[in-house]
């Protein structure tokens, strides 16, 4: 279920696979909290109902979370998703009522059916970039989102609100970043001047959506 970056096939990234996969089995509550550096795949029913999984955050690099992975993992409590993801598949957060995530990263290109479905932890959602498919039910039963930000015009993605049947849909949400300020005249004062940023580099810097 877990492919690390580099892996061909050699022994240490098998036994590493089989290791996850003898825990899991023998205690579906033994606790985990942090996954090994380096992977880059988490694959289809990694972590299928695997209710000891407690992560705070996934390993850079990670490109790709396969269906089911994390399927009804109840105490999955990410706040962010890795910059270098690129898929989440079908039901990925399948009912992880813990889940905190407030953006999806700019290289997302593909979300699956039910990927985030009734994901109760989510109350806003930003997209940094702009996904070529997202399915009509990606976030059904997310009754708890109420705002979803995007940065494209409205009709360019197909299928929202995606399923989040509460939410308000802003559009057109373009980042910002501060630059240096000039001088007023009326009042001597610095006032920063905005001006628009690349959506994809500006969030190392912060955002005003």
């Amino acid at each position: 279920g877990l492919t690390r970056r580099g892996s061909g096939g050699g022994g240490g990234d098998s036994e590493m696979e089989e290791q996850f996969t003898r825990m899991i089995e023998r205690d579906s509550n033994n606790l985990l909290t942090e996954l090994p550096a380096g992977l880059t795949k988490i694959g289809n029913n990694a972590f299928h109902l695997y209710g000891g999984l407690s992560l705070a955050s996934l390993p850079d690099g990670v490109t790709h979370i396969g269906s089911n992975a994390f399927y009804m993992c109840g105490n999955l409590a990410l706040t962010a998703l890795p910059d270098s993801l690129q898929r989440i598949e079908n039901q990925a957060f399948y009912d992880c009522g813990k889940l905190k995530i407030t953006s999806i990263p700019a290289g997302v290109t593909y979300i699956g059916t039910k990927a985030f479905y009734d994901c109760r932890g989510l109350t806003e959602i930003t997209f940094r970039g702009k996904p070529t498919t997202i399915y009509k039910d990606a976030f059904s039963a997310c009754n708890s989102i109420k705002t979803i930000n995007v940065p494209w015009a409205e009709g360019e993605v197909a299928n929202a609100p995606w399923g989040a049947t509460s939410a308000t849909i802003n559009y057109n949400q373009l980042p910002f970043v501060w630059n240096v300020g000039e001088i007023s005249e009326a009042t001597g004062e610095i006032v920063p001047t905005v001006t628009a940023a690349n959506y994809t580099e500006f969030f190392d810097v912060g955002k005003y959506v």
